[in-house]
């Protein structure tokens, strides 16, 4: 279910019916969002077809991506919230990213400009096994990255040059371990 208000914001809903003459009540809540320009640059040129992605940091139910077109802008319908931002961009077989983030006012205009990325990577365990779906918290300053392990506990971002501290959230539900 997806709804579309000019000055709000819905999440699409998923809504699955268990039978054919089924039914099904959903309340969609509006929520007051702001018109968010993002243009992306490299070396002070736009670019086209970067990744750009705004992550809901309190809640994690409003993720939203876009990619940039030929102008090197992508416009997002964020609602108020306080969001980190992931750029992406392939190029001449380098990876060139950002790592930011955001709080969106009325009408506001974002300039990013790209670094050449890195690759960030490792494994998470909790004693000797694989820890599948922790939270990695990769910290440069006060911005921050989050990425998630796979099934065997390995993760990996491209990230500018720096130092990074890390943090790692997660919870085992058959064990009860964190």
């Amino acid at each position: 279910i997806s709804v579309e208000k000019t000055g709000y914001y819905a999440p699409i809903k998923y809504v699955t019916f268990s039978s054919w003459n089924s039914t099904s009540t959903n309340n969609i809540e509006l929520l007051p969002s702001h018109s968010t320009l993002v243009n992306v640059y490299l070396d002070g040129k736009p670019v086209g077809g970067a990744l750009v992605r705004f992550m809901d940091e309190f809640t994690f139910s409003n993720t939203q991506i876009g990619i940039t077109d030929n102008n090197g802008q992508y416009k997002f319908n964020l609602p108020e919230d306080y969001y980190s931002v992931y750029v992406d961009y392939f190029y001449d077989n380098m990876h060139y990213v950002y790592i930011g983030n955001y709080t969106p006012y009325y009408n506001s205009t974002v300039n990013i400009s790209l670094s050449q990325g890195v690759i960030f990577s490792g494994y998470v365990y909790y004693g000797n096994v694989p820890l599948a779906g922790a939270g990695v918290m990769l910290f440069h300053g006060k911005n921050f990255l989050r990425v998630y392990t796979n099934g065997s506990g390995y993760f990996s971002a491209y990230v500018p040059r720096g130092s990074y501290s890390v943090g790692v959230v997660g919870y085992n539900a058959t064990t009860s371990q964190p």
